[in-house]
């Protein structure tokens, strides 16, 4: 079965110029997290009608590339929590389960260490991020135990934002995302994929030498890929991601850095208690253009809240 999957962006993207650091719209950092879907079979829903908590927390080092896959000597580290909030109130609609969603990164803290040559000081940066908002997201049960799933949801800019900030949290501008997955799930396995494709508006701040300019950063393509063996109560197997830009950014020439490329993989370990299941998974790239070449580890934790619907 072949199925093409839209998908999401990542750019984290820091470029050495003469004597700084550039991206395509400067230090802007993910709206769909590489990776955050990776471990689950996406394409599905739980069982049981009710509210159900996910925490994950990561920790990333960044090495920036240019177009050749180089290191251009400017080097970020970021630690974040991400809280992900789902209802499934137990409708069924156009045959399918039907649940809601919000995500959101309690605490996002990073650190930009610029090239020796640029003669500059470290800047970190500690805030909030934008609202991931996800009011329609639809699993059907096919038959031989294939699930399809299907999500829209919007990035609501409410998060941290400071133009003249190195990095930034907030991306100052709606993104709208649309998600398919599908994923086969056996008594012993779950293999999974899981695209979206993020389309953005404009950022009406983003600045050029001291002046506010429009812009707009082109839609972008992300896969999370996972393959588990069932051992018991453990988890275990390989995942990874893939993304890319698929659409040019509009806006000044001197905030594009090219079109960020990127793709990862690394082991997966997991464990289902009684009433929480727990992960851990690490990703290396494996190749990454125009974009920060990263080394990111992962924690979940996912609990079924008592008492909820």
């Amino acid at each position: 079965m072949r199925i093409w999957f839209g998908l999401s962006a990542l750019f984290l993207t820091f470029l050495l110029g003469s004597t700084s650091v550039m991206a395509a719209e400067t230090g802007s950092l993910p709206n769909f997290p590489p990776g955050l879907t990776i471990g689950i079979a996406a394409g599905t829903l739980p069982e049981a009608p009710g509210v159900y908590w996910t925490e994950k927390n990561f920790f990333t080092t960044i090495q920036a590339v240019n177009n050749g896959g180089h290191d251009t000597g400017a080097h970020l580290e970021s630690y974040a929590t991400v809280a992900i909030v789902q209802f499934v109130p137990g409708w069924t609609v156009l045959g399918a389960k039907y649940a809601f969603q919000l995500d959101s990164y309690g605490l996002f803290q990073a650190q930009l260490d610029y090239p020796k040559a640029a003669h500059l000081a470290s800047r970190s940066t500690v805030g909030a991020s934008d609202l991931a908002i996800r009011p329609v997201i639809l699993s059907w049960n096919l038959p031989d135990h294939v699930f399809l799933g299907v999500r829209e949801g919007v990035y609501v800019p409410v998060g941290t934002y400071d133009p003249l900030q190195p990095v930034n949290i907030s991306h100052h501008r709606y993104t709208f995302e649309q998600g398919l997955a599908l994923s086969y799930v056996p008594r012993d396995w779950v293999l999974s994929a899981n695209g979206v494709i993020d389309v953005n508006s404009a950022n009406e701040a983003a600045v050029v030498k001291g002046v506010s300019e429009r812009y707009t950063s082109g839609a972008t393509f992300n896969v999370d890929l996972t393959a588990l063996r069932q051992i018991g109560a453990f988890q275990i197997g390989p995942v990874g991601f893939y993304g890319r830009q698929f659409s040019a950014d509009v806006g000044p020439q001197n905030l594009n850095a090219e079109s960020p490329v990127e793709g990862a993989a690394g082991p997966l370990v997991g464990y289902k208690f009684k009433y929480v299941y727990l992960n851990l998974y690490g990703v290396q790239d494996i190749s990454a253009r125009n974009v920060g070449k990263q080394s990111r580890l992962w924690f979940t934790a996912s609990v079924r809240v008592p008492g909820m619907l």
